[in-house]
């Protein structure tokens, strides 16, 4: 062969051979920089989310009504919801409960608030509400959010 063709194709490939290796490193960076994201939720989680929705739910409990707080977390994705226990649950094997859950969105970087306001009877909405900064997650900002979803379930 040629050296000149040679040459060209070596510099192809090696051209090629660095893209596919900066591929991989902007692949792993951007996982270490997800999961650090994640880490940073689950810490927040269990230091302001989950004990200001314990808060609100003993209030709401203490006025009557059934509450469960539920979590998840695994390698893609980690969440915390407070449910709200309305209506008879011997009626339906299948029941929704109304629920306010803050899910970490790696991608974004952000906390995605929902809401489901359809319970036992049907109506309401489901549906995400916000999208926020960890550090805006305070103890008052998530019992506004409990206060608004209770308006809407009860009102």
């Amino acid at each position: 062969m040629d050296k000149s063709i040679s040459d060209q194709l070596d510099a192809i490939l090696d051209s090629h051979a660095k893209k596919i290796e900066d591929l991989a490193k902007a692949v792993t960076a951007q996982k270490e920089i997800e999961q650090d994201f994640l880490r940073a939720y689950s810490d927040h989680r269990d230091r302001v989310i989950e004990p200001a929705l314990k808060e609100a739910a003993e209030y709401i409990e203490n006025r009557g009504m059934k509450t469960s707080i539920d979590r998840n977390s695994h390698e893609r994705s980690a969440a915390i919801s407070l449910n709200l226990l309305i209506g008879d649950k011997a009626r339906s094997a299948v029941q929704t409960w109304p629920y306010l859950k803050f899910v970490a969105n790696k991608d974004e970087k952000l906390v995605v608030v929902y809401e489901n306001t359809i319970g036992p009877t049907g109506g309401g909405h489901s549906g995400d509400v916000d999208k926020v900064k960890l550090d805006q997650l305070t103890p008052t900002y998530i019992h506004q959010k409990v206060v608004a979803l209770m308006r809407q379930v009860l009102a």
